[in-house]
């Protein structure tokens, strides 16, 4: 567990605060290796890592409103085995699938009202996040030839499918210039994003390799 502390000081420092950020985070290793045969060794692992945080987004001008938590996680798989066979070939396959995902909550979706270098209040308008899954296999063979050199080849695919939705500013932002500005309901300008935020995307990439 961590904490950290972010100062606001707003309102030409007529206002003060302090304001908590805890964080934590957790981390988990399993492995596990069993030997198939004389010449085998199969090996398996899993990792995860988990991790939140609260009230991101606070400080200096921007009042206690503006948090937003954030909390997700890693997962891995591994798996692999490796061994020769003919009595002379070495041979590696290994296999990874990585999954993960992230996601923000606002305290508040409010409009945000900025008033520059004196205060900002409303809701963080923070929503969504990403997730994404990999799948990687990989092989690697060594063939010795004579006394003098050794090939070495392999392949590695990767796939994956990524996906982000997170959203920002929905309800909008009006900013003023100063606080009379503010107090003559005279912003300078109002900015606000709309439309679906969902990107999404596979990428799968292929190698080929071969040494001497």
């Amino acid at each position: 567990n961590e904490y950290d502390v972010q100062t606001i000081v707003a309102e030409g420092k007529t206002y003060n605060a302090l304001v908590n950020q805890p964080s934590e985070r957790l981390s988990v290793d399993f492995n596990v290796e069993h030997v198939l045969t004389k010449t085998h060794t199969l090996r398996f692992s899993f990792d995860r890592d988990t991790n939140t945080a609260e009230n991101l987004g606070v400080g200096l001008f921007d009042l206690e409103t503006r948090a937003y938590n954030r909390d997700g996680f890693t997962n891995r798989v591994r798996l692999s085995d490796i061994g020769t066979f003919r009595k002379k070939y070495l041979n590696e396959i290994r296999a990874q699938y990585t999954w993960q995902e992230q996601e923000s909550v606002s305290l508040s979706d409010a409009t945000t009202i900025r008033v520059q270098e004196w205060a900002t209040r409303g809701g963080a308008q923070v929503s969504g996040g990403r997730k994404f899954w990999e799948l990687q296999v990989a092989d690697n063979l060594d063939i010795p030839l004579g006394r003098k050199h050794s090939i070495r080849t392999g392949f590695e695919v990767e796939t994956g499918n990524y996906s982000g939705d997170e959203l920002r500013n929905a309800n909008g932002t009006f900013t003023f210039t100063s606080p009379e500005a503010f107090a003559a309901n005279t912003p300078n300008n109002f900015t606000i994003r709309l439309g679906n935020p969902l990107v999404e995307y596979r990428n799968t990439e292929l190698a080929l390799f071969v040494q001497d």
